[in-house]
């Protein structure tokens, strides 16, 4: 009997990796654990690169500037035509 127990709970095992594996696949592409590292190792370098960028940017909204990181700014002043 505990052989027959061993073997329903090794069945109920393999249906449920099963059934994860197929719904990685459907939700992210990808369902083997080195896809999944290499996806979440891609999108962590997406991210840094994200913020880097975002360091050192001048945002223009509307007429709101934002500027982050350390920058020089120069601002020339048009002469005037009299």
């Amino acid at each position: 009997m505990a052989e027959e127990d061993l073997l329903k709970s090794l069945e109920s095992q393999l249906i449920t990796l099963y059934a994860e594996k197929e719904l990685l696949q459907v939700e992210l592409g990808v369902s083997s654990a080195t896809e999944i590292i290499a996806l979440i190792k891609s999108m962590e370098a997406q991210l840094v690169d994200l913020y880097a960028d975002r360091e050192n940017a001048i945002v223009i909204d509307g007429n709101r500037i934002t500027i982050a990181g350390a920058k020089k700014i120069f601002v020339r002043k048009r002469k005037s035509a009299s």
